[in-house]
């Protein structure tokens, strides 16, 4: 975990907005003149990669604007890439000195806890977008090395939240997954806004984020774990094809060339990531001519694109046909989660592209993928939102519901994931229904859990 230095809690690279040389004179410490080029090398990369993408920038065009030599930069760091990664710890670590420093506020109450926290996240990610987006959409584009860091620096966020709102070692709250589930909720939302060039709705968040957050924190929460426990016996034996009773929305087949290039894709990132996806591998995959793959697409980034709404669709006819044979909201929900499970359970390229790492793939995949949850959301909440806060609760938890499946796909659990269908689906419960009646409701149509209960 990022440790917050006395440091961190000072304003993060960029929050001051100067990028102005230091003032020519004697006896000027050689230190202070490199840590203040250094300074404005992190700040010139937050402006330059907010403005222009990671990718399209260069090491020259970071300099010119940081008022620096290349000479300079290379004796600062050894490449763009590091720039980048040291600019990113540097704003994860402002961030978790923040939060840190409100463990030793007092507060009134649980809900006064969360706002404050949440409060605190929004001030410091709104405060200055460029960075939040340096965090929240630019890293994971910046290569597989950056990602590896990357995960060190969400998980340590993720902790520091976690840590400030009181939620860690309390066998009274609820489970990791949820706790994991609601941080993550946070920052989707965030990341969603900047994406959509919304970002002066970010501070409006607070509220209704820590309505939404509050919803999960109750007496009753620790009896998830027997909801979890109470699994089938075909489920313990690995077997999760179930006997489905009803019939699952169908995805009408892409027509030639494209059914293959789609399918060539498809398999291509399930096996070998997105890192390096070309052109020329997909035909080769596919076995058909460049001229049938430049019909269809204008890139293998497009290709890979297509391909991941191709899946999603998947996904989202699978789960609105599930919920229709349920009685009721809950039993709906629950239909709909547990058939999500069995479906990424036996399906690994499909819980890859859907649920698994989309880093290195951009903008439009991401963009993809906030569309995505949105419709999940949708589809086994049931209904469209009506009022602002609706919205909030709906995007939220259809992110926190993404990110704990994404999290067991990551481990290399996806076929476990029917074992914690009642934590998903109190996930999408819980704000609507409230904590308590979430649980008894799911301790009725849960499969075992109403017999041990």
């Amino acid at each position: 975990m990022l440790e917050p230095s006395d440091v961190a809690v000072a304003p993060w690279p960029g929050r001051s907005g100067a990028l102005a040389k230091l003032k020519p004179g004697p006896g000027r410490p050689a230190a202070d003149v490199a840590d203040h080029q250094r300074a404005r090398i992190q700040q010139a990369t937050i402006e330059i990669v907010a403005e222009r993408g990671y990718e399209a920038v260069t090491v020259r065009e970071i300099a010119r604007l940081a008022g620096v030599s290349t000479k300079a930069f290379y004796q600062n760091f050894a490449s763009k890439e590091q720039a980048f990664r040291d600019t990113l710890e540097e704003i994860a670590r402002g961030l978790c000195g923040h939060l840190a420093a409100q463990g030793h506020l007092e507060v009134a109450s649980r809900r006064d806890r969360m706002r404050q926290v949440i409060q605190t996240v929004i001030d410091e990610l709104a405060g200055d977008p460029r960075a939040a987006s340096l965090i929240l959409i630019e890293s994971h584009v910046a290569g597989p090395d950056t990602m590896q860091r990357l995960r060190l620096v969400d998980r340590s966020i993720k902790d520091s939240i976690a840590q400030s709102l009181g939620l860690e070692h309390d066998e009274n709250q609820p489970s990791s997954r949820v706790v994991d589930g609601i941080v993550s909720g946070l920052l989707s939302l965030v990341r969603s806004r900047l994406l959509a060039g919304r970002e002066r709705e970010i501070p409006q968040l607070v509220d209704p984020l820590t309505l939404w957050a509050v919803s999960y924190v109750d007496s009753a929460s620790p009896r998830l774990r027997e909801i979890d426990r109470a699994i089938s016996p075909s489920v313990q034996n690995g077997d999760t094809s179930g006997d489905r009773e009803w019939t699952t929305g169908r995805v009408e087949a892409p027509p030639g060339n494209l059914a293959l290039l789609l399918s060539a894709t498809a398999k291509l990132t399930a096996s070998n990531g997105l890192h390096g996806l070309e052109v020329r591998h997909i035909l080769a995959a596919a076995g058909v001519r460049r001229r049938a793959f430049y019909s269809n697409f204008a890139s293998a980034e497009d290709c890979f694109v297509a391909t991941l709404e191709l899946q999603m669709k998947r996904v989202l006819a699978h789960v609105s046909g599930a919920r229709e044979v349920g009685n009721g909201l809950a039993e709906n929900t629950y239909q709909a989660v547990s058939s999500l499970c069995d479906q990424i359970a036996q399906d690994q390229v499909l819980a890859n592209f859907c649920f698994g790492d989309l880093s290195l793939s951009g903008r439009k995949a991401m963009r993809c993928r906030e569309r995505f949850l949105t419709d999940l959301g949708s589809s086994i909440g049931g209904g469209d939102s009506k009022t602002v806060s609706d919205e909030v609760f709906g995007e939220a938890s259809a992110s926190a519901l993404w990110n704990v499946i994404h999290n067991e796909v990551m481990a290399g659990r996806a076929n476990q994931l029917p074992r914690v269908a009642g934590t998903l689906a109190y996930l999408v419960l819980a704000p609507s229904m409230g904590a308590s009646a979430a649980i008894e409701a799911l301790c009725k149509v849960h499969p075992m859990a109403s017999s041990q209960s």
